[in-house]
């Protein structure tokens, strides 16, 4: 088989046969300022495209709520157009053969595995096998806890603005540690942060943005089992110098106006720190 071949039909200038006859150069007519021109028959290309198996190209989505309709539309290649078709998937979930949309409404969280094929008679066929973790709807936001000192130390909360049944980072936990309390927490003049998954169980790897003067550092969180915090940063200047969100694309509250110094002396480079605890939440519907 040519890997790529090309039919070209090319018909010629007719100026010398017409119809398997010759044909006349050029007529003169009655009127001496007539001619009349040899027929001419345009070329025309005819292109045939290789037969190629199908290769999905797509990027599933992996996050669902309870309640709220799942759709993700899977995409593919090959020549010719591939049909989809799931060969796993939890209870309810279809997918249309032609265009590769999927639809389901979960109704428990959970992780299900769906496995999509698509198929044009061209071997091999593509598969895609994923998980969806399945959320809470969300209707009860968690509670949050905001140390009434961070008001006194310039602290203040910038809420994310998630869109109902969408993912968000939210505050749970802010606290502000004096003197004493950062020392005994250790280290003395730091921010400690964690950041948990829906289960409240504590998230490893994600990057959680340090902003200060126009720049800014990334931080991850780390399993550190046993201790207080994921991650920390250390404070040099005094407030309000620092800001800190999870930054991983999802939306995030951001906490501003962090740094050193203590209610008494804010203007001093005093060793004190800050507890943030942030969470993964879904908005009400």
């Amino acid at each position: 088989m040519w890997p790529l071949w090309i039919a070209a039909l090319l018909f010629s200038i007719t100026l010398g046969l017409i119809g398997g006859q010759p044909a006349p150069a050029l007529a003169e007519s009655d009127d001496a300022d007539t001619l009349f021109l040899p027929r001419v028959v345009l070329p025309y290309i005819v292109v045939l495209r290789e037969s190629a198996p199908p290769v999905i190209t797509s990027t599933p989505i992996t996050t669902a709520v309870v309640g709220l309709p799942y759709t993700y539309t899977v995409q593919a290649s090959g020549n010719p157009a591939p049909a989809f078709s799931l060969e796993s998937a939890p209870q309810g979930m279809t997918i249309d053969a032609d265009s590769g949309l999927i639809q389901w409404t979960p109704a428990e969280t959970g992780s299900y595995t769906v496995a999509v094929r698509a198929a044009n008679g061209i071997g091999p066929d593509a598969q895609q096998t994923y998980a969806i973790q399945v959320a809470p709807d969300g209707s009860q936001l968690p509670e949050r806890i905001w140390d009434p000192r961070l008001d006194q130390r310039g602290a203040t909360l910038v809420e994310a603005s998630p869109a109902p049944g969408q993912g968000y980072w939210r505050l749970v936990e802010a606290r502000w540690l004096d003197e004493a309390e950062a020392d005994a927490c250790g280290p003395d003049h730091h921010i400690l942060m964690d950041v948990l998954d829906d289960t409240g169980e504590r998230v490893v790897g994600l990057p959680i943005r340090i902003g200060w003067f126009g720049d800014y550092a990334t931080v991850y969180t780390q399993a550190k089992p046993g201790e207080l915090a994921a991650a920390d940063y250390p404070m040099v200047h005094v407030a309000p110098t620092y800001n800190a969100r999870p930054n991983d694309g999802a939306p995030a509250d951001r906490v501003d106006g962090l740094g050193l110094g203590s209610i008494e002396a804010p203007g001093q480079t005093i060793h004190t720190g800050y507890i943030l605890i942030w969470r993964w939440t879904i908005t009400p519907r």
